[in-house]
């Protein structure tokens, strides 16, 4: 500051300097954060591209207030790590190939590991029962990754199986 005279010098306070106080520093860093984590995420992504999601395959379930895998699909999915197929047929179920499935046998809920996410349809925990027609019968993959016992149980319920089968497998 300027003494009432205008001069400058000892004994004349200048101005004082700006001191931010801790909101407007934690302010300023969780700005300046936000914004280096939406430039990194756009240069990631125009660099290193991902693949095309597989989860396309899923669906909105007709009857039930979840989601079902889509009838009649084939996928390959690429994770980078993995290579391996899906394939459904006309009721959502996954088939070791595509075309007409055996009806009589058993039916298998259960979630991903019944699936089979990972690994083609032969090397499921399903696919391996056929293969090997463990006690005689053929089984039939009605695994959904995600689904527990309740959304199997309201799949159950909720309208009749296009077989007939000699009895119910449920895996969870």
């Amino acid at each position: 500051m300027r003494s009432p005279t205008g001069k400058v010098g000892p004994g004349v306070e200048g101005p004082a300097p700006f001191r931010a106080s801790w909101r407007v520093k934690l302010l300023f860093g969780a700005v300046a954060m936000f914004l280096a984590i939406v430039c990194g995420e756009v240069l990631i992504r125009l660099i290193a591209p991902q693949p095309a999601s597989w989860l396309d395959i899923y669906v909105r379930h007709p009857g039930l207030e979840t989601y079902a895998i889509q009838p009649n699909a084939h996928r390959v999915v690429e994770s980078g790590e993995t290579r391996w197929e899906v394939d459904t047929d006309e009721a959502g179920f996954r088939v070791t190939t595509p075309g007409p499935v055996d009806r009589k046998g058993v039916l298998v809920l259960g979630d991903s590991f019944t699936f089979g996410n990972g690994v083609n349809g032969k090397d499921s925990f399903v696919g391996l029962l056929n293969e090997n027609r463990v006690l005689g019968s053929s089984y039939l993959n009605a695994g959904v990754p995600g689904y527990g016992p309740i959304q199997q149980r309201q799949v159950l319920e909720l309208r009749p199986l296009p077989f007939v089968g000699e009895g119910r497998l449920v895996r969870d």
